[in-house]
């Protein structure tokens, strides 16, 4: 028998998942640089803060409900690539989650920073292996994809900064406000 604590703990933390969902579209539609070159949003922190809070199965649904809705919301919509370009992004939550879980049994903050420089990075190979993947599938010049390589590092770079900024700042309040709720 379930006590009623028990289910509101499990209410809160859907309310919250939902929550950073909603941030994540936000961040991915709203609060994002776009060029035809590169894009520069804080998706990331979203699914960073879930991982770190819940772990690996909130921020895998976060990354997947984000992204879907990501796209249904872009000019590109749903297509035959829709998985394709939701795959990085749970990549992204998966690489968080273990690495986090590295960072809290090993009890050393730096590492925390070299998780979310990896995860970053994993997330920038992933998208370019993507696009690629995309340009061969929907038949458009994946020969000229290397002139955007540059500006895909530099894209990589600023969203890196960003979330090793953020992610410290936000955990230790988010922490202590998830141990109140406990």
């Amino acid at each position: 028998m379930k006590t009623k604590s028990s289910t509101q703990q499990k209410i809160r933390r859907l309310v919250l998942d939902a929550m950073l969902v909603a941030l994540y579209v936000v961040f991915s539609t709203v609060f994002s640089f776009k060029t035809p070159w590169f894009e520069v949003s804080l998706v990331s922190l979203p699914i960073f803060l879930s991982a770190w809070l819940f772990g690996m199965q909130d921020a895998v649904v976060i990354a997947l409900l984000g992204s879907f809705l990501e796209q249904l919301m872009s000019p590109y919509g749903l297509s035959p690539t829709t998985p394709l370009w939701m795959a990085p992004v749970v990549v992204l939550a998966v690489v968080a989650a273990l690495g986090f879980l590295l960072v809290r049994r090993g009890r050393r903050p730096a590492l925390l920073l070299v998780v979310i420089v990896v995860a970053e990075l994993v997330l920038t190979v992933c998208n370019t292996a993507a696009l690629y993947l995309d340009g061969y599938i929907m038949q458009y010049a994946v020969k000229a994809l290397h002139l955007i390589a540059l500006p895909r590092l530099i894209n990589s770079g600023v969203r890196i900064a960003l979330s090793c900024i953020l992610v410290p700042l936000l955990l230790p309040p988010l922490r202590r406000l998830a141990k109140k709720q406990k």
